[in-house]
């Protein structure tokens, strides 16, 4: 798994990968397995550090250094956006294409939340109503579900998360599910900031895990 993040080369999955592994790093190391795990993570980090310097090049030394407009080499309907835009005048130094074009989606994102800021366009109004998709979760869901889709979605995991708290992790199996279940949330929430991460089927999978752990849940709570 380690191997085929690192081969990707997609720079939001990666950090989400290295924010999940920290995670549960710190949440399982104990004295007694304080140098392994921290042998591990350095070996990681060791074996990861070639990878993300090719990252930080490509993402910051391209197009030879040279400056130029944040609309230079995106689609044409972009750059007709940026040109009726406060972001007309921006100028980038070697930031590659795949960057700006998230800014500028972005600012097209807000532009599309201005329209209907409470309950959204509707689920699939990205492709279907607007023909794109924001590279961010958060967006996506702004624009698509509006603030109450952004509460509701929130409070499924914030619930899911604090739920899976009160368990009594002795059970292996258990525990290993839970552990699953907060990494995948740690995982989405922050591969989500450059990514649509937060829709069908990773919210679906997060609710098999919740249905799967809730008779363990209400056992807890009964004893």
């Amino acid at each position: 798994t380690f191997i085929a993040i690192m081969l990707c080369g997609k720079r939001t999955i990666i950090l989400a990968y290295f924010v999940s592994i920290l995670f549960l790093f710190f949440s399982s190391i104990t004295l007694k397995n304080l140098k392994k795990g921290f042998a591990y993570l350095f070996f990681a980090l060791l074996v990861s550090s070639p990878f993300m310097n090719d990252l930080v090049k490509r993402s910051f030394e391209a197009n030879e250094g040279e400056t130029l407009n944040i609309a230079a080499g995106l689609a044409p309907r972009y750059v007709e956006l940026v040109e009726n835009s406060a972001l007309s005048d921006v100028e980038v130094t070697g930031v590659d294409f795949s960057i700006t074009e998230r800014i500028v989606k972005t600012y097209q994102s807000i532009e599309y939340f201005k329209e209907s800021p409470i309950t959204g366009s509707g689920f699939w109004a990205s492709p279907f109503k607007y023909n794109y998709l924001p590279d961010s979760a958060l967006f996506q869901i702004l624009v698509e579900g509006g603030l109450l889709g952004l509460f509701f979605i929130t409070a499924f995991i914030f619930i899911g998360w604090r739920s899976s708290k009160t368990l009594n992790l002795s059970n292996p199996l258990l525990g290993n599910i839970v552990n699953f279940y907060r990494v995948s949330s740690i995982f989405i929430l922050v591969a989500g900031l450059a990514a649509n991460t937060i829709y069908t089927f990773s919210l679906f999978g997060l609710l098999v895990l919740l249905a799967g752990l809730n008779r363990h849940i209400k056992f807890e709570l009964i004893k």
